[in-house]
């Protein structure tokens, strides 16, 4: 008998369900029987593991035959469970994380094959220096690498990296593998790993209207904001404008229109258009210029770059992150020290909280400060800096419009400091600033900047300097503070295109003081105080106090906000206020209550929200106001139907006001295989998603989860720039007539590229026959099904039933365990019922 590849990981989608075909079953099953019946040792191992034979076990061969097994299949299974030789699509688990369906080649031994596609799959390095590395490089320039190529490339990588664990495990057609964190690919890719090119248009909308009927007066707004662009050749062209209309008036505005491109060779963005100056110690400016900036996403000097959790797992562990009580990254490690980097952070100034769970549930925690993340950071990368231009829409005198040009450049010093420099130099102006930023005691950031000016029309000088620092005090408790100063006679380029003689005390700042604490206690819960102060030239303060505290007890998370402000000012702040909530969860659904108090009007009021589906979510609300004694009731939903988003919502205010509103937004994407609709606004790196002619599959993409249209296409909205983006199908819903070979697709996109990811789908009849002979008697159960080659197929199970799979060609034979032989004749309707899982038909076996 010939043992097909393709036989133990054949599976079936019912009711979203996984379920196994029960030929390989029965053998493993039968095998177990007759192994007990020996005298053979068997361990199951926990929860779906294959049954494991010792090594030196032997089979009563005649009564694996009366049971129907093929001696061979017992030889094969006798060591561990493994797969048979050849390719079978298994899903594929790396360190706890899930990559989807991929097709794993198997030697004849049952061995998995690391071949350079299915490590590019798994997101694993090859081994530096292999004669395989540098074939798959040779390969990967031509662009020529077959599935025969690569299936002669079976990488030694256990011996790479000994570590590694695999676990196959056959009866549910899933590999899991356990490698250390060094032999995963990074994030950020080298240049030879990520795509270029591609070439398409694209058009995202928001629009808004807004009703009001009361009292006898009504009132309308409506607003439609528009960014038309497109891609070719790796550059991005924007353009982005706004339109509105509150009845009376009509206004249309154009914003900015740029084309920029990066060059990834220098590791740097050019833009030209109309920009705003970034990346610079004089940052902020809006020109009509051009300007050479370092691409962040290739620095990786944001907040993910310093990034780094390090620890030691005694055993093969789960590791979970969390940072603003949100869990943001999980894996499983391997024993041993590990280390985490490029982490999805939610921001640079949350500490992390991360949480070693062993494999026998013993757990325990330790915190990274949000000093060693990037607090204290000038937001500032390393590299040089260039912007040259004219200012734009300050003003209609053309004088106050200057030209200029600045240069800023960023050095790293050791690993934990840098200094920035810069100069700028415009029409009357000119300026200089200096910076720099460290962490000390390996906890402690400190930043700091001065900016010196020279005004020369208004014959001014002075300077500005800023300092912060944040600090953890203990591993609960940290502290922030920042500061700003400003001599009178410091003027930024955009004051001197205003009138600074006039006002100037009574709306600039002479100083500005911020402070922040936070606390997290395990039983009394998390705790934040914020302070800021501002003086004016004119000697005038405001203040503004700020608290907050949360704790999420057994059935409800209460929150308390405070917020104080002390003197006007130019800030137009003014009383207290106050606001309690306490919200319930009921699994997609919560409901909350809460109490708001602002300068001593009070409102009370109840929210119930549910998340119906990924299409809907709606939110409930009633309030009351007891010191006017009024009541208000609103209701609120948020509407994905597939290929745009809409948000829609009434209110009720007390028996004579409701007002209305409704937001449509979302994008357009023209292409080269047709025009498809986005549910989400397209960023600057996206893609298109294909599932043949499929339409209705759901593809969960970076952005959010995003549907097939009629032609089987949907929109990739964004894609993480020099990163790798995750683009999974969803099998529940795909039609139960059809198959996905792999449901899963990993895109390494370069800024300004769009990609193309093809989801091979195939459309498939699966049938279960009822088999007899030609004396009306049903099939015996254990025969072979074979092709018209001799491959064998399914096995004969009870009651003479075959399952099929509707693509296994014509001519097929029956072999009973005796080798007597038998063709299949059976007739299918001409229409396949899409309501059912499979048909049912009779066959008769001549």
């Amino acid at each position: 008998m010939k043992l097909n590849p393709h036989a133990s990981s054949r599976q079936s989608r019912q009711g979203g369900k996984t379920t196994l075909k029960l030929a390989p079953i029965a053998v493993a099953v039968t095998l177990m029987m007759v192994g007990v019946a020996t005298g053979n040792t068997f361990a199951a191992e926990a929860n779906n593991e294959a049954t494991i034979v010792e090594a030196n076990a032997g089979f009563d061969m005649e009564m694996l035959k009366s049971r129907g097994i093929d001696p061979k299949v017992a030889e094969y299974f006798k060591d561990a469970p493994r797969y048979r030789p050849g390719i079978s699509n298994v899903t594929l688990l790396v360190n706890g994380s899930k990559k989807g369906t991929v097709a794993a080649r198997f030697d004849e031994q049952g061995n998995l094959c690391f071949d350079p596609k299915f490590m590019a799959r798994a997101g694993l390095q090859m081994p530096k220096g292999s004669a395989e590395e540098k074939e798959v490089n040779a390969t990967g320039k031509k662009g020529a690498q077959s599935d025969d190529s690569a299936a002669a490339l079976c990488v030694d990588f256990l011996a790479a990296w000994p570590q590694a664990i695999v676990k196959p495990y056959p009866n549910t057609s899933t590999v899991e593998l356990v490698v250390p964190t060094d032999a995963l690919r990074p994030e950020a890719l080298t240049d030879t790993n990520y795509t270029t090119g591609g070439t398409a248009a694209l058009l995202n909308y928001d629009l808004l209207a807004i009703g009001n009927h009361g009292s006898g007066t009504s009132s309308q707004y409506f607003s439609g904001a528009t960014e038309l662009g497109f891609n070719a050749g790796d550059w991005i062209v924007r353009n982005r404008s706004m339109y509105t209309n509150d009845g009376k008036h009509s206004q249309f505005e154009h914003l900015y229109a740029y084309a920029q491109r990066t060059f990834a060779d220098y590791k740097s963005v050019f833009q030209t258009g109309e920009v705003n100056v970034s990346n610079s110690i004089f940052s902020g400016m809006s020109i009509y210029g051009a300007q050479w900036v370092p691409e962040a996403a290739l620095t990786r000097t944001g907040t993910n770059a310093a990034a780094q959790v390090t620890g030691i797992a005694q055993s093969t562990a789960r590791v979970e992150v969390r940072q603003a009580a949100a869990l943001i990254y999980s894996t499983v490690v391997p024993p041993g020290p590990f280390s985490l980097s490029n982490l999805p952070l939610l921001n640079g100034t949350n500490d992390l909280e991360v949480t070693v769970i062993e494999a026998d549930g013993s757990s325990r925690k330790f915190i990274v400060p949000a000093a060693s993340l990037s607090a204290g950071s000038l937001g500032i990368a390393p590299g040089y800096s260039f912007a040259v231009g004219k200012l734009r829409d300050l003003g209609t005198d053309p004088a106050s419009k200057p030209w200029m040009a600045t240069g800023t450049g960023t050095w790293s010093i050791g690993k934990n400091s840098s200094v920035t420099a810069g100069v700028l130099g415009a029409t009357d102006y000119q300026s200089i600033g200096f910076g720099g930023q460290t962490t000390i005691f390996d906890r402690t950031a400190i930043s700091a900047q001065s900016t010196w000016s020279n005004a020369t029309r208004e014959g001014l000088r002075g300077g500005q300097a800023t300092a912060s620092i944040s600090t953890p005090i203990t591993e609960s408790l940290s502290l922030n503070a920042s500061a700003s100063l400003q001599t009178p006679g410091y003027r930024t380029l955009t004051d001197t295109t205003q009138d600074t003689t006039q006002n100037w005390n009574d709306n600039h700042y002479r100083a500005q003081y911020t402070a922040s604490a936070a606390w997290l206690h395990p039983w009394l819960g998390g705790f934040t105080a914020g302070y800021t102060r501002s003086n004016l030239f004119n000697g005038q303060t405001s203040q503004r106090v700020t608290g907050s505290w949360g704790r999420t007890f057994k059935y409800a998370t209460v929150n308390l906000n405070i917020e104080h402000a002390v003197g006007g000012g130019a800030t137009g702040n003014s009383g207290n206020s106050v606001y309690l909530t306490a919200t319930i969860p009921f699994g997609k659904r919560s409901v909350k209550t809460y109490v708001n108090s602002t300068d001593g009007n009070a409102r009370v009021g109840a929210t119930y929200s549910e998340v119906v589906s990924d299409e809907l979510n709606y939110t409930l609300n009633g309030e009351l106001q007891p010191n006017s004694g009024t009541a208000s009731s609103s209701a609120t939903a948020s509407i994905t139907p597939h290929y745009t988003q809409m948000n829609v919502g009434v209110t009720q205010n007390g028996t004579n006001s409701t007002s209305y509103n409704a937001e449509l937004r979302g994008g357009v994407v023209a292409h080269k295989h047709g025009v498809t609709f986005s549910p989400y606004p397209v960023s600057d790196t996206f893609g298109i998603a294909k599932t043949s002619d499929v339409a209705g599959v759901k593809i969960s993409t970076p952005q959010g989860p995003v549907w097939t249209d009629f032609w089987g296409q949907a929109v990739i909205p964004t894609e993480a720039a020099y990163s790798t983006s995750r683009i999974e199908v969803s099998g529940k819903t795909l039609p139960r007539n059809v198959d996905i070979g792999n449901g899963f697709a990993q895109v390494n996109p370069g800024r300004g590229s769009v990609n193309y990811v093809n989801f091979d789908i195939v459309k498939v009849r699966r049938i279960l026959l009822r088999a007899i002979d030609k004396r009306g008697q049903v099939l015996p159960k254990n025969g072979s099904v074979l092709d018209k080659d001799d491959n064998y197929l399914t096995t004969v199970l009870d009651d003479g039933n075959i399952f099929l799979n509707g693509n296994e060609g014509e001519n097929l034979k029956v072999v009973d365990l005796d080798g007597n032989r038998c063709s299949l004749d059976y007739k299918l309707a001409e229409k396949p019922d899409l309501k059912s899982y499979f048909e049912n038909a009779e066959a008769v076996c001549q």
